[in-house]
């Protein structure tokens, strides 16, 4: 009987916990300054006709529990402030409802109260609308929810939608016409290690875009942020724990034209290839000869041994064709809040892989006469490529009342492509046709980690403090990059002569061989912002270290023929069983080593930088302004040192560079209206060369058919910013915007080409001065306002107009003016979209567009070489069902029109593209 009785007691309660649970909703919000955008600690949020209420915390942000599932008003009051009552705010039952609040600033009427009828939108876009007006800086971005709108799978697809932006690669950002190189990312704001041996920027691809909560493009300096860019500092920032339970599974599926359900090329890889590194199975077998000894400076390694070691790489360079249906996607996202010593704990985990399979063809060439239309090379041919892509986060916030949070945020993504690539073509310099094969794995991943805190202290006049620890480690490795060629003679092009392999006498880049490298890139940073508020001056000061270390080892092998036998006796094989261990030999051919000291090198850097700045308001005959000054001191040192040998006879190249530098800031702000903002910037900024721009290594670029040199001598970049920007907020969510700027560089960098070898090789050189100007013209609002018919159709539009020159009188490519490299002349995106709330569906249309741009600058014999314009269309569909279930469907690239490459009216690449259809489905409990 008492069981009985106490199973009843546990079931009523567990069913009025439920009814009660159902039968009421959740408030949550954010309170902030109408006129600075900061956030209110410690504002009085209640639910009217209730004894339900909050207080703001150290974001500004409130959550109400258990608030009862009716229409409601909420009051929000604190000192200094006009009360502000909000009506109509209709709170459903288990669901959380966001209300978003600018308190202003009381006047001298202190008894008027501000009453807002309907629910202030809680939407991110419209938050990052009102972010961006109230900021100090000049500043573009995109929201979760755009991001949700579009097709974009990484952070790079995503950038391309932000006035001024446009992609290289799909991963790297060129920002108002300037190339990676002068621009910074930034994630959770602490900084992040490279992920790439040849640019100096970071790889967009790698974050996945469904960890993003928001994307912020900062296209002014202002001191307390790191001084070495001039485009764009992009600040990535993950999502944030969520004020309810979330539990979320997504799953889609993608059709790719041309790729999907028929066969691809592969080759035999390792066992943990599907999760985006190599087991061992490719890297060279433990105990292999180091550079040196494989080599034989010493005449230690006799040719049984280079034999024996030979035989022990891996053999297996034969082709494979295989097929896979469909390309596949998850993610799974957790998120929760507790309260833990009656403070609140929140934490988010999130997890997302994907992988599919893609081809292009291509066609390379490169030009050596105009005049008479001939090339040094001319190839054609495909790749297929599979590509591995998983990410994760784990963030955990705590709130320490109302004046403290502490949080730690740790990323992880893991990115890798198996490649193979089989070109055919002629090689007219070595007066022969070649038939080229390539098998390359690369595995990338990244890691970011922060420790971060933020306090209000009282005792100081409410004085705030922001401090942060971050660590970030990039890892590239390359292991066995295999290339293979076979020839004959241009004369026998027309026969049914066969193709023999190519192996020569000696070890060279672009014959048959075996390239490996690693490299490992870390960063580490402390930093610590000081802000203090008065009512018309605030002032922040701040010091911050970041210290960089990398690794780079790389290896050439190339297969010999040392006795000029193995053309007529294995020329003949495949190319499985060309190399075969059974064929090293003294007789056929042998591995050698292509050693230069300088494929291996280590440096470090360190950066100290200390500012002051002041944000003064003030009212000057009736017109609002706020004035923002500063000064910014870093002190950078940067060190590298290359592999040295005494039985080489070398000795290491080492550099040293130390710089000190003064960075001013200037900013006017006019608010007009609370609608509508002027803002004028003057900043100066620098750009380092990085370190491999200043390493000597040699890279081999097989798809360029380049190789590219570091160049010890560059020198740092000096760049003065100006920028004028007139941005109107019509209504909530929408935007009229016009931007002017203006950029000189002394010292800018670019890739150019190496003349002094008289081959096609790069390098990186200094010119001598360059100029950016441009503007930019931005545009979001609701058709409904122009016809009712459309009350469900929003438009956006961004338009770039850029013009840039450079002086190339440091670089000799035979001319002294000429556009910068990588610089759109415009850039345009566009956007439709419709949302019908009723019936919880939505559709998007995107276009993006961007003018030509040089990609490789010339050298005395050519002309520029542009990659010229494509239009993308996207379109994407999603469905809701019930409060669960959302459907999305989508279209990648409607044209998939082909990437096209031009030296005057000469095609020298081309490479096509493939249209993606994806349908998903996401379920959230």
């Amino acid at each position: 009987m008492f069981k009985i009785l106490l199973w009843y007691i546990i079931y009523f309660s567990i069913s009025g916990s439920v009814v009660f649970a159902q039968s009421t909703g959740t408030l949550t919000g954010k309170v902030i300054d109408a006129t600075t955008g900061e956030n209110i600690i410690g504002a009085n949020v209640l639910v009217d006709e209730t004894n339900l209420g909050a207080a703001t915390d150290i974001e500004g942000t409130f959550i109400i529990k258990n608030v009862p599932a009716r229409t409601v008003s909420i009051t929000i009051t604190f000192i200094s402030y006009t009360k502000t009552t909000i009506t109509d705010v209709v709170v459903e039952a288990g669901k959380v409802k966001t209300v978003n609040v600018s308190l202003k600033p009381q006047t001298l009427d202190i008894g008027t109260e501000v009453v807002v009828v309907g629910s202030i939108s809680g939407q991110y876009e419209a938050a990052l609308l009102n972010q961006r007006k109230k900021s100090i800086q000049i500043s573009d971005g995109i929201s979760a929810e755009q991001i949700k709108r579009s097709t974009d799978n990484t952070t790079a697809e995503t950038l391309r939608r932000v006035p001024g932006l446009t992609l290289l690669d799909n991963k790297y950002i060129f920002v108002r016409g300037v190339s990676e190189r002068y621009n910074t990312a930034l994630l959770n704001n602490s900084p992040l290690a490279s992920s790439e041996p040849d640019k100096k920027d970071f790889a967009f691809d790698l974050i996945p875009s469904n960890l993003i909560n928001n994307t912020t493009v900062i296209k002014s300096f202002t001191p307390d942020e790191p001084g070495d860019f001039s485009g764009g500092l992009v600040k990535v920032n993950t999502v944030e724990f969520p004020s309810e339970t979330i539990f979320s599974f997504s799953y889609s599926t993608s059709y790719v034209d041309n790729v999907s359900t028929k066969q691809y090329n592969t080759y035999q890889g390792s066992n943990t290839d599907f999760l985006g590194f190599d087991n061992g199975f490719r890297k060279l077998p433990e105990g292999f000869p180091d550079p040196l000894t494989f080599k034989n400076y010493d005449n230690s390694l006799t040719d049984t041994n280079r034999t024996y070691w030979s035989k022990k790489l891996n053999d297996k360079w034969g082709i494979q064709n295989r097929k896979e249906f469909l390309d596949q996607s998850f993610a799974l996202t957790y998120g929760d809040r507790f309260n833990i010593f009656d403070s609140d704990l929140g934490i988010i985990a999130s997890l997302t892989y994907k992988t599919g399979i893609n081809s292009k063809n291509i066609t390379t060439r490169d030009i050596e006469s105009k005049e008479n239309k001939t090339f040094f090379y001319d190839y054609s041919g495909y790749r297929f490529s599979k590509n591995v892509y998983w990410g994760g986060l784990i963030n955990i916030s705590y709130k320490l009342g109302e004046l403290h949070k502490i949080s730690l945020k740790n990323t992880l993504t893991v990115d890798s492509d198996d490649e193979v690539t089989k070109l055919q073509g002629f090689k007219f310099d070595y007066q022969d046709e070649r038939i080229i094969n390539a098998l390359r794995y690369v595995s990338r991943n990244l890691y970011s980690g922060q420790l971060a805190g933020t306090s209000i202290i009282p005792l100081f006049n409410n004085i705030q403090i922001d401090w942060r620890a971050s660590y970030s480690s990039s890892f590239r490795d390359e292991p066995d990059y295999r290339r293979n060629a076979y020839n004959r003679d241009i004369a026998d092009s027309n026969t049914t002569n066969p193709f023999y392999a190519y192996i020569p006498r000696d070890p060279d880049f672009y014959a048959g061989g075996r390239f490996y490298s690693t490299l490992k890139d870390y960063k580490r940073g402390l930093g610590i912002d000081l802000t203090q508020t008065f009512d018309f001056l605030k002032i922040k000061t701040g010091v911050n270290h970041y210290n960089s270390s990398r690794s780079f080892n790389a290896r050439l092998l190339s297969v010999t023929d040392p006795f000029g036998s193995a053309r007529q006796t294995i020329g003949l094989w495949d190319l499985d069983s060309l190399y075969r261990v059974d064929n090293f030999s003294k007789r056929y051919i042998m591995m050698r080593e292509f050693f230069d000291p300088a494929n291996d090198y280590t440096s470090k850097d360190n950066l100290f930088g200390y500012y002051l700045m002041t944000e003064l308001s003030f009212n000057l005959i009736n017109l609002n302004f706020v004035l923002i000054s500063g000064l910014r001191i870093e002190n950078y040192e940067l060190k590298l040192r290359t592999t040295s040998s005494i039985a080489t006879g070398m000795k290491p190249i080492t550099v040293d560079n130390f710089n000190s530098d003064l960075l001013p800031a200037f900013g006017l702000i006019y608010r007009v209206t609370d609608a509508l903002n002027i803002r004028l910037s003057f900043s100066r900024t620098i750009n380092r060369p990085q370190f491999r721009e200043i390493a000597p290594f040699v890279y081999y670029n097989f798809e360029d058919q380049t190789l590219v040199r570091g160049n010890t001598e560059l020198k740092q970049a000096n760049i003065s910013n100006y920028d004028l920007r007139f941005e109107a907020f019509p209504d909530i969510g929408e935007l009229i915007s016009l931007s002017l700027f203006l950029k000189e560089f002394r010292n800018p960098i670019e890739r150019v080409f190496l003349v002094s070898t008289g081959q096609n090789d790069r390098t990186f050189a200094n010119a001598s001065f360059a100029r950016n100007a441009g503007f930019e013209i931005e545009y979001r609002t609701s058709l409904g306002k122009i016809l009712n018919l459309f009350d469900n159709f929003n438009f956006t539009a961004n338009y770039s107009r850029i013009w840039s020159e450079i002086e190339e009188t440091n670089i000799g490519t035979g001319r002294q003016l000429r556009p910068m490299q990588g610089q759109s002349p415009y850039v345009i995106n566009l956007s439709l979209n419709y949302q019908n709330i009723q019936y919880d569906f939505s559709i998007n249309l995107l276009f993006n567009r961007f003018g030509k741009r040089i990609i490789e600058t010339a050298n005395f014999q050519g002309d520029d070489i542009y990659e010229f314009p494509r239009d993308i269309i996207d379109l994407v569909a999603t469905k809701g069902i019930g409060d669960q279930v959302e459907i999305k469907f989508s279209i990648k690239d409607l044209f998939a029109q082909p990437y096209e490459y031009f030296e005057d009216d000469i095609l020298v690449k081309k490479y096509t593209t493939n249209t993606k259809l994806s349908l998903g489905v996401s379920y959230k409990l």
